[in-house]
């Protein structure tokens, strides 16, 4: 467990702008890639590319989502942007993933032409340029910031407690801390491998789904399964997966997981004989 930076959402990037300025918002290069413009509390458009694309989780520029929602926010121009990820940190982790579990040099050298050609800030920023014409500079948030300001600035609270779990942001899996008065503190954080996401990804595909896309399957069906901890034989076997501290920190046994390399598995062989 990690302790981490302030966050603070009132950047002067954004804040002092305007007082009610215009911020588009868009994730790519991942999965269900999507924008959405916000002016005045109120969401003026908002679109995944998939419905553009007709490809299921589409992962590329939101070009035509772009457009869409400003066509539909009548708009031309707007005065933030802001991405869902800082591209940096994330090159930081793949990276340290590269030397501490080398691919081939085939996929070693494709992550890296991806991230040279399509995924840096300087790439994403070129690419919004010319797409759009617009040249604003783009703020790259943090993920979990990302993860934790959807939830707690629409909640309807002053202050709330906060906890965002994925699969990994840049480096972050887990992060919890405090929002109050539209002021978001994310304290304490746990860093990748250690990530319940990945966890939940690798029982998805052991189970017969696909990664990204089988989650809220096996989401639906666990209303269906034996929820007693006493009599449920599998609850003992898969806490055999996962180290609980007291502190509500964890760290995965990775013997039994291959998400911290690029060619192996989200679950190991070993896992069948828990």
């Amino acid at each position: 467990m990690t302790n981490w930076k302030e966050y603070h959402l009132n950047q002067p990037a954004i804040g002092k702008t305007k007082i009610n300025p215009t911020v588009l918002g868009f994730s790519a290069n991942f999965h269900d890639s999507s924008v959405a413009i916000i002016k005045d509390n109120q969401i003026l458009a908002a679109a995944e590319e998939e419905r553009f694309s007709r490809v299921k989780h589409e992962s590329g520029f939101p070009e035509r989502a772009i457009q869409f929602c400003m066509d539909q926010a009548k708009i031309n121009s707007v005065d933030a942007v802001v991405y869902f990820e800082d591209p940096e940190i994330k090159w930081q982790r793949i990276l340290k993933t590269l030397q501490t579990h080398p691919p081939s040099k085939q996929l070693h050298d494709k992550i890296v032409q991806q991230w040279q050609l399509v995924k840096s800030k300087s790439q994403i920023q070129q690419k919004f340029e010319d797409i759009t014409g617009l040249s604003n500079k783009i703020i790259f948030l943090d993920h979990h910031l990302s993860h934790a300001a959807s939830s707690y600035l629409l909640s309807g609270f002053d202050k709330a407690a906060i906890v965002t779990i994925d699969a990994v942001g840049e480096k972050n899996t887990t992060a919890w801390g405090i929002g109050k008065n539209n002021h978001i503190d994310l304290e304490q954080c746990i860093e990748f491998p250690d990530s319940i996401g990945l966890m939940y990804t690798a029982l998805t595909t052991f189970l017969g789904f696909e990664a990204n896309d089988g989650e809220s399957k096996v989401m639906g069906l666990a209303a269906y399964g034996n929820h007693s901890k006493k009599t449920n034989k599998y609850y003992a076997l898969i806490q055999q997966l996962i180290d609980q501290n007291p502190d509500g920190s964890f760290k995965l046994d990775m013997q039994f997981f291959g998400h911290d390399g690029f060619e192996e598995p989200a679950y190991k062989p070993k896992i069948l004989n828990i």
